[in-house]
């Protein structure tokens, strides 16, 4: 694999607020762990019958932009991924702590999500 780019400041974000992480709200070089960040945001909105909790903000571009990065760095993971899966929290919990250069522990990921929501015949399969 190749070596992880280096943690630099960028002059402006590109994305999608709703599901970027906050360090690339920030202005940050995106890593591995903020693609992991997206998984989780994506994932939440999937799962959950309620919307992330910066989904509806009213204001501004900027006012929104700032009180979604700030509610991405205040809540617990059991408050993003309320009504979600449980693994959804303890995933995120886990990517909340990933240094910008680490590799997340994607196997760890697989195995949260395959106790949660794979069909029970698949779970017995792999034991």
């Amino acid at each position: 694999l190749g070596k992880p780019v280096p943690n630099e400041r960028k002059d402006k974000f590109v994305g999608t607020s709703r599901y970027a992480s906050p360090y690339v709200q920030m202005y940050t070089q995106s890593a591995r762990r903020d693609d992991m960040y997206s998984l989780v945001y994506t994932m939440v909105n999937v799962f959950n019958i309620h919307p992330l909790p910066w989904q509806d903000l009213s204001g501004d571009k900027d006012e929104r932009a700032d009180r979604t990065v700030h509610l991405k760095r205040r809540l617990t993971p059991q408050q993003v991924c309320k009504g979600c899966p449980p693994c959804l929290a303890l995933i995120y919990a886990h990517v909340m702590q990933i240094p910008f250069e680490a590799r997340p522990p994607y196997e760890l990921f697989r195995q949260l999500i395959d106790l949660d929501l794979a069909p029970p015949a698949r779970k017995v399969a792999r034991k």
